[in-house]
């Protein structure tokens, strides 16, 4: 009877922890889980700045939040993070950092494929500013 009770609760446990993770959006905090997002972030904003709407303006500091309107997967994605950006008429440059700390985690260019620079893997951290410049 004993083995049944702690076997049950063992179970009992186990389904609680799984239970706990599946709800919680810890999978973003790691910057090497937010490439993928990034990317699709890059594309969501590089639309925006090269066929903009001329009857509905996005100022620069609104990019990123319209983005995430557009795609409520970004707004998970980005939840522990800051992104700034930077732009031209064709071209954008995405940096993004973590919220609570002046590094940065990630930089992308869209003139290139994939992320540029995975700052998060330096050692001392970079700091919180754009290395790439517009071209």
């Amino acid at each position: 009877m004993k083995i049944h009770i702690v076997a049950l609760s063992a179970i009992g446990l186990c389904l609680a922890l799984l239970t706990g993770c599946a709800t919680t959006p810890t999978r973003y905090r790691q910057p090497e889980t937010l490439v993928s997002p990034l990317n699709k972030l890059m594309l969501c904003v590089q639309g925006m700045v090269r066929y903009p709407d001329p009857a509905h303006p996005i100022p620069d500091n609104q990019l990123i939040e319209e983005a995430k309107k557009l795609n409520p997967e970004l707004s998970e994605a980005f939840a522990y993070a800051n992104v700034y950006v930077q732009h031209d008429p064709t071209n954008v440059i995405l940096l993004v950092c973590p919220t609570n700390r002046n590094i940065a985690w990630l930089e992308d260019a869209s003139w290139t494929a994939g992320v540029d620079k995975h700052h998060f893997r330096s050692n001392p951290p970079s700091p919180a500013r754009f290395s790439i410049s517009l071209p």
